[in-house]
């Protein structure tokens, strides 16, 4: 019989942002997005505000997002007295806005299918903070200087976030750089990589 030789070959998806050239005023806010469910470790990331907000309390925390975890979310949020700096902001149809406006990403899930949000945020320049959960972050985020936490390391991902927050340089060349790999996730790239597999097969 033929041998059969497969090939895979993985093509990312494509960012639905081009990469932002203009510069926002940026607010001391650090942003999540996602649905209010378990995966997305938002209950994670309100257990390391706790420690964030001590040390750092003019930085604000925006989640943007619906679920059903919102009850225990806003529960958690009035109990340990972090209203003043956490705003669950529900859906929006104007997501561009909250990039724009942020300093920090922030990528607290248990695990990912395939970071979208990780993308969208290397294309508006965000530095990101994320727990290094399977399918995604370390690839999406090498050599943008973006900082990558043990998963589910709620101090670890505290004192990440602070060291951003507190670094403005570090915060600059990241940006930079996150632009720079933002690049390959755009849809001309994208779509020429099909393309070239294609005719391969021709």
């Amino acid at each position: 019989g033929t041998s059969h030789k497969s090939q895979i070959i993985t093509i990312s998806n494509p960012s639905p942002f081009p990469v932002q050239s203009h510069i926002q005023e940026k607010t001391k806010t650090v942003l999540a997005i996602g649905r209010l469910t378990e995966q997305k470790g938002f209950d994670l990331l309100l257990e390391a505000w706790i420690q964030v907000s001590k040390v750092m309390p003019d930085w604000k925390l925006k989640i943007v997002g619906e679920g059903i975890e919102r009850a225990d979310l806003n529960e958690f949020i009035t109990l340990n007295q972090l209203d003043k700096c956490v705003e669950l902001v529900g859906s929006t149809d104007n997501i561009s806005k909250y990039y724009q406006q942020a300093e920090i990403f922030c990528l607290s899930s248990r695990y990912e299918g395939f970071g979208m949000v990780l993308i969208e945020a290397l294309a508006f320049g965000l530095p990101a903070v994320s727990f290094d959960c399977d399918a995604g972050p370390a690839e999406i985020l090498d050599g943008t200087g973006s900082i990558l936490v043990p998963e589910k390391d709620t101090n670890e991902l505290a004192l990440s976030l602070i060291e951003l927050m507190k670094d403005d340089e570090q915060r600059k060349t990241i940006s930079l750089r996150s632009k720079e790999k933002a690049k390959i996730y755009q849809p001309e790239k994208i779509t020429s990589q099909w393309i070239d597999i294609l005719e391969s097969f021709e």
